[in-house]
């Protein structure tokens, strides 16, 4: 197991956690293309001065790497920062945090699945398993043991823009090695980032609203610093380091690590609720088994062909 890949991941989503419930307590008060905008303007600012040292390193792909995977990086803009930011803030202006983590859950199985067409990955049946357990557990934790609130779910319009974030999510944890090794951690954040700012202009100028409030400041300075420069630069070096469908299971994490950050605001939470997280755990441990035997076993073949030739 590779356990820097585990701790980047598990950070990521830590500090997405703290995203949900700025991001849905600045609704009234910012719109989703002011928050866009300034996010990832804020992103692209503290991200500069990493950026500098990381073209200052020998071997490093310096700023040419920008012209040859430009397009590269306006498609990973558009899926995983500015363009899935603004929908993820519009999806929380129409929907309940409830819904919005429960439609989240797909994200792992969708990444495995299309890490199994695109790239030809297999998905073992302890790695599917995992996946079941892992949203049983995204399912407890939501619904606080509360089957009823299941049955009372009702799509609404912010469902539906949630289900598209969770297809821009799930492309982009799939393309972004792709770019990032020709380009660089840091290059690729920083990059993506300004171009996340303009494409929020564009909203940001049809229906402008930002109040300046102290929990304005607040919650937009900690989506900017942890939610946008620290996660996304933890998760892009996360996925790097193991497959996108097994790093994808750690998705799950964020209603469990929502729920912890919620009790700390004084919600009250339930014990069926830390059963719920304990599921969520069990579940990325069991995927994690299954993609390390599957490297193993791998690894033995390839070994086994190399001895006799093959």
């Amino acid at each position: 197991m590779d356990k820097a890949a585990v701790l980047f991941l598990t950070l990521a989503n830590l500090f997405w956690a703290g995203n949900y419930l700025f991001g849905a307590a600045l609704a009234p008060v910012i719109s989703a293309g002011a928050l866009t905008t300034v996010r990832w303007w804020i992103a692209f600012t503290v991200l500069w001065p990493f950026v500098r040292r990381e073209w200052a390193r020998p071997g490093s792909p310096g700023p040419q790497a920008i012209r040859r995977r430009f397009g590269g990086l306006v498609f990973l803009a558009v899926t995983g920062v500015g363009g899935y930011g603004f929908v993820l803030y519009q999806a929380l202006h129409h929907t309940s945090p409830v819904n919005a983590s429960l439609i989240s859950g797909i994200n792992p199985a969708l990444i495995a699945a299309l890490a199994a067409i695109w790239q030809r990955s297999r998905i073992s049946a302890l790695q599917v398993t995992g996946l079941i357990v892992s949203l049983a557990g995204v399912v407890v934790v939501v619904s606080r043991g509360d089957w009823s609130v299941l049955t009372g779910l009702r799509l609404n319009p912010g469902d539906w823009l949630m289900l598209i974030c969770v297809f821009l999510w799930a492309v982009y944890s799939l393309y972004v090695p792709r770019v990032q090794r020709e380009v660089g951690t840091m290059t690729t954040a920083w990059v993506t980032s300004g171009m996340g700012a303009v494409i929020g202009l564009i909203p940001a100028a049809l229906d402008w609203k930002l109040l300046a409030l102290p929990i304005t400041w607040v919650g937009v300075a900690y989506i900017g610093v942890f939610a946008s420069v620290l996660a996304y630069v933890c998760w892009n070096a996360g996925v790097m380091r193991i497959p996108a469908g097994q790093a994808g299971i750690f998705m799950n994490l964020l209603p469990v690590f929502t729920l912890f950050m919620a009790m700390l605001l004084g919600q009250p939470v339930r014990v069926v609720q830390w059963l719920g997280g304990a599921l969520v755990v069990a579940g990325v441990t069991l995927t994690l088994t299954a993609g390390r035997s599957r490297k193993g076993r791998d690894s033995g073949e390839t070994k086994a062909e190399a001895s006799t030739g093959l």
